[in-house]
């Protein structure tokens, strides 16, 4: 059931991802690095706000949603009025910001950044609404239809307004995009039906894990502003648009791993169902056979893919900096993906916070001292040393709160299959263009497909054979 969710979620979910790529290819394009710079930071700030405010409201909807199906009205009561207290706090927020602060352009990012967090928090709660209810195809629906109306709507706006228009076709896709496509979900709302037992249960359980999203951003994106204060807006466009481009290619698949796993796991760990085990562990294996050709691609071969996917004046510095970062990334979603799954299903959702909270501490410090001596490069080794340490921290201490299985002989089947990979597109890493690039990932994702199969990785052979002979 979990190949079968996750692969409705991965179809869901491409044409999202597709989009995505798109909009880096595009903005590398239409965006000066200093103006893709100051995009960049403002995004980062408004995941922090969301971060702060709203990531505990949807968290706590996907938990909970299979405990109160039965009382959905009551569930979903309690979080639009949670969700307008919210709004409302941080609407006063910035009318306090706009008020007693005499730079007016720093009082226009903070109500940009706070319109952006509060349009993101309603848009997320939908989401999480369709995950929670195993309803991959909404979620896909959702996730597709922003995307486009958000590459659209900025392409379009940037002619009027610059940067601004970008911003605003974010703001505009994330708040009108549900009200097409997802308000029946949000029927039977009253408010005279909140719950505030319930939404402590919510605080108690989304709390840690907002701070510990607060605290993966920290490690995620403090170094794009430190790279600003260091070497300049440009500087920090540059380093992410190559930071987004490779998040992308990695985290998306394999955020579509994670969202098919965790509503069915969370399901048989409330049941007590004796398959929970089981499924913990194709989760582990699915996660990083997805992860680690995507991984693959960046570290053998990150010329030509920069210089198919972005634009002329960031290709230098992101062949440079993409492997990498392909390290960071595959390490940090190895831990927010799998290891910190097992504090939320152990109800131990602080124990999570303190492995984040020092590889946080780790990640700015390490900026600080590695970016002044070397640039960029710096920039990204303090993200991969962060994030190892917070893999590591959680791996040993997850282990009392939750047992988390992972097929080892499968894996490491996994991992050879990955450097069959990486040789076969080490061979071909001269090949320059579009041409050459879509042979190379082909080439590629036939030598891992084959290895797969030759090292029979999860019994992979016998199955294909059953399929073949119907």
């Amino acid at each position: 059931m979990l190949i079968r969710h996750g692969a409705m979620y991965f179809l869901a979910r491409g044409g999202a991802g597709v989009v995505a790529f798109l909009s880096i290819y595009i903005y590398t394009r239409l965006l000066d690095p200093d103006e893709y710079g100051l995009y960049a930071m403002l995004l980062s700030a408004m995941s922090i706000v969301y971060a702060i405010f709203f990531h505990w409201l949807s968290t706590g909807l996907g938990r909970f949603y299979p405990a109160y199906e039965a009382q959905r009205e009551i569930l979903l009561s309690t979080v639009i009025v949670a969700l307008l207290a919210m709004v409302a706090l941080i609407a006063g927020i910035s009318i306090l910001v706009r008020v007693f602060i005499t730079d007016h352009v720093i009082a226009n990012w903070v109500a940009i950044v706070a319109a952006l967090a509060c349009s993101l928090a309603w848009f997320e709660l939908n989401l999480r609404l369709a995950n929670a209810g195993l309803k991959p195809l909404s979620y896909g629906l959702l996730s597709l239809s922003k995307a486009v109306f958000s590459l659209g709507l900025g392409v379009a706006l940037y002619r009027v307004a610059g940067i601004y228009g970008v911003l605003a076709g974010v703001f505009l896709s994330a708040l009108l995009v549900p009200l097409f496509f997802s308000t029946k979900g949000w029927s039977g709302i009253r408010l005279n039906k909140f719950d505030p037992a319930l939404l402590r249960r919510f605080l108690g359980y989304g709390m840690p894990l907002a701070l510990t999203m607060l605290l993966t951003l920290v490690i995620d994106m403090s170094d794009r502003f430190l790279v600003a204060i260091y070497l300049g807006a440009e500087a920090s466009g540059l380093y992410s648009a190559a930071y987004d481009l490779v998040q992308q290619a990695i985290g998306v698949p394999v955020a579509v791993v994670y969202l098919a796993a965790f509503p069915l796991v969370v399901r048989d760990m409330e049941q007590a169902a004796p398959t929970a085990h089981q499924r913990i562990e194709s989760h582990a294996l699915l996660l990083i056979l997805v992860a680690l050709p995507f991984s693959v691609l960046f570290l053998s071969m990150p010329g030509n893919t920069a210089e198919v996917l972005l634009g002329e004046q960031y290709r230098r510095m992101a062949e440079q900096i993409m492997p990498l970062i392909a390290i960071a990334i595959l390490l940090g979603c190895l831990k927010l993906y799998f290891f910190d799954l097992g504090f939320q299903l152990g109800h131990d959702t602080l124990g999570q916070v303190w492995p984040t909270m020092v590889a946080a501490l780790s990640n700015v410090v390490l900026n600080v001292l590695w970016i002044p001596v070397y640039g960029l490069q710096g920039a990204a080794y303090a993200t991969i040393a962060a994030f190892a340490i917070g893999l590591v921290m959680s791996a040993v201490m997850v282990r009392r709160v939750c047992a988390m299985p992972m097929p080892l002989l499968d894996v490491v089947k996994v991992v050879a299959a990955g450097l069959i990979m990486a040789g076969v597109l080490a061979a071909f890493s001269d090949w320059r263009g579009l041409g050459a690039w879509l042979m190379q990932l082909s080439m590629g994702t036939l030598a891992y497909g084959a290895a797969l199969i030759g090292l029979d990785v999860e019994r992979l052979r016998p199955r294909l054979a059953q399929i073949f002979s119907r």
